[in-house]
């Protein structure tokens, strides 16, 4: 205790072990790497004697409009690496740590990429769980940009009033927490469509048909001032997530959840836990989002 601890991180298989050091994550020529100062190794302490230096966050949105802290804490850090009455040596994230219920449409994209890439789709499972969703147009609505706040509300029961791109499945959850807890996922892979390719591509739900052109048109105006927004706001957020990995690597972290972590309003009365209980497409997004909290901050 009261001293630092150094540590790597070996992974075995039936082709040979890496280390941090096979990742690149040790070398300091790596912009992204996870050491501070002059140490070979990424280090924390356990406190005994010496003061309790703790850092502090919660409700981390990467299309959130205010200034993420993270940056600050990185430095603070990098100036305190070796001054162990100094250096922090807690990280308490007190909740939503990931926003569940309020996803960016940008980011909706990426998450569906991540998702293909983890499990796949499960389609058939949802649709077991509420065959309404086999009826138009939910069934092509639930897998598009902008085109899940009816499904909360009615289906699922849910209160948020930003459900639009809520996370379902549970390989969704699982990428949420991919690309917002470190930059791994986003390394060479940073780039994002237009609004214009996304409706090209039938990515994007647009609640008027073709033939209500006005209605249409004015819809489609406020969607593509609404990406382009968030699309920027995520962009802001990206370079935070090398600075936060590090944190992560040399701070001991106590996570709890908030409700957002599920979704907005989660347990919050007893005629809200009512009304999801009476759903299997709500009971088993919340038996998703646990179980990826269980992954990943329990």
């Amino acid at each position: 205790m009261d001293s630092l601890i150094g540590y790597n991180i070996k992974f075995y298989n039936r082709y040979g072990t890496i280390d941090l050091n096979d990742m690149n994550l040790l070398n300091k020529e790596n912009p992204h790497h996870i050491v501070y100062g002059d140490l070979n190794l990424p280090a924390f302490i356990i406190p005994n004697k010496i003061p309790a230096n703790i850092f502090y966050g919660s409700c981390q949105k990467p299309h959130g409009t205010k200034i993420s802290a993270i940056i600050r804490a990185d430095e603070k850090m990098e100036d305190n690496f070796y001054q162990l009455e100094e250096r922090p040596n807690s990280l308490f994230l007190m909740g939503d740590q990931i926003y569940a219920d309020d996803v960016a449409d940008p980011l909706f994209h990426k998450i569906k990429q991540v998702s293909q890439k983890i499990v796949g789709e499960d389609e058939n499972n949802l649709l077991s769980l509420e065959p309404k969703l086999k009826k138009r147009p939910f069934r092509q609505s639930i897998n598009k940009i902008n085109g899940r706040q009816f499904i909360m509300g009615t289906f699922a029961k849910f209160t948020s009033n930003h459900a639009s791109n809520h996370l379902i499945r549970f390989q969704e959850y699982v990428s949420m927490y991919l690309l917002t807890l470190g930059p791994a996922f986003w390394e060479n892979n940073d780039e994002f469509p237009t609004f214009e390719q996304l409706l090209e591509n039938d990515e994007y739900y647009i609640f008027f048909p073709k033939y209500r052109k006005r209605k249409r048109k004015k819809e489609m105006k406020k969607q593509k001032k609404q990406y382009e927004t968030q699309l920027k706001e995520i962009h802001d957020f990206l370079p935070t997530l090398p600075a936060l990995r590090r944190i992560l690597a040399n701070v001991p972290t106590y996570m709890i959840f908030d409700d957002h972590d599920i979704t907005d309003d989660w347990n919050i009365s007893q005629e809200w836990i009512d009304g999801v209980n009476r759903s299997n497409l709500g009971k088993h997004i919340i038996s998703n989002g646990l179980a990826a909290y269980f992954l990943f901050q329990g």
